[in-house]
């Protein structure tokens, strides 16, 4: 639980560095794929595949670690429609957050030698 101060604890630190280690390896990558059998089909995968984007036949779905699909018409609707926005964020995050959870522990260090 954070403290008053809003800060993270390190057991609060540590489970989340153990939720992004039971995640699929990282990298991930955002993927638009859409044709007549997967309109709109959002996915991440672990592979960057700017030779197949937009080709759903083409791309290994061995490699699919998240996907929305919506199809045509709509029948699952956003609030905001930020489909695309919200999969890079998802895709983002397998790599932004361990370099977070790296950079606050260094902090920390650096503060507590400071004050030693």
């Amino acid at each position: 639980m954070a403290d008053e101060s809003g800060s993270l604890s390190d057991h609060e630190l540590s489970s989340i560095e153990a939720r992004i280690n039971a995640t699929t390896p990282g990298p991930w990558y955002f993927h638009l794929l859409d044709d007549d059998w997967a309109m709109n089909l959002v996915a991440i995968s672990t592979i960057p595949d700017e030779e197949h984007v937009g080709d759903r036949a083409n791309f290994d779905p061995g490699t699919v670690i998240a996907a929305t699909l919506v199809q045509h018409p709509r029948y699952v609707c956003g609030a905001d429609e930020r489909w695309d926005e919200n999969a890079r964020f998802i895709a983002a995050a397998r790599t932004d957050v361990p370099r977070l959870i790296a950079e606050v522990r260094r902090l920390r260090r650096l503060v507590r030698d400071e004050s030693a």
